[in-house]
C-alpha cells in the first residue's frame, strides 16, 4: 500500500472516529494530523542551520580572513563522528562536504545517521529554493 493510500484510509478513519462537535472542521483537522503522524506519514521537521554569521561571529570573521570572502549565509551540520555539512551562499549557491574522506564517511552509518544526512541536504535545498525565488 502506498503512503497516499494509507493517508486516505487514515483520514477516512479519523473522520469517522473524531468526536462529534458543532464545528467539525476545526475539531477533525488536528485529529487527522495526529493520526497521520502516528502512522509515520508526516515528514519530520527539517533541521535549522547549525551556523550563521550572526550565530557564530568568530567563525564568520575567521572565514573572511582565511578565505577572503563572505561566509555562507547558513551552514547545516549532521551530528556524530562522521560529520557532513552543506552551506548556502549567494555567491556559490549550495556546496557541501564531510570531515572525513568519502569512503571513510560512509562506513558504519545507521538509519538515524542517514536520516540526519538526508535532512541536512533537504533543509539546505529548501533554503536555497526560497532564496532564489
Amino acid at each position: 500500500m502506498s503512503n497516499l493510500e494509507k493517508a486516505v484510509e487514515i483520514i477516512a478513519e479519523a473522520r469517522r472516529t473524531a468526536p462529534r462537535v458543532r464545528d467539525m472542521q476545526d475539531h477533525v483537522s488536528p485529529h487527522i494530523a495526529q493520526a497521520l503522524a502516528d502512522a509515520g506519514l508526516l515528514a519530520p521537521d527539517l533541521p535549522t542551520p547549525t551556523m550563521t554569521p550572526e550565530s557564530h561571529p568568530g567563525w564568520a570573521q575567521w572565514h573572511r580572513e582565511e578565505w577572503d570572502s563572505e561566509p555562507p549565509e547558513a551552514v547545516w551540520q549532521t551530528p556524530g563522528k562522521d560529520e557532513w555539512w552543506i552551506s548556502y551562499s549567494k555567491e556559490y549557491g549550495l556546496y557541501g562536504g564531510w570531515t572525513e574522506f568519502p569512503e571513510e564517511a560512509l562506513e558504519g552509518l545507521n538509519p538515524e545517521d542517514m536520516k540526519a544526512i538526508a535532512g541536512v541536504f533537504l533543509a539546505a535545498a529548501n533554503y536555497a529554493e526560497e532564496k532564489n525565488q
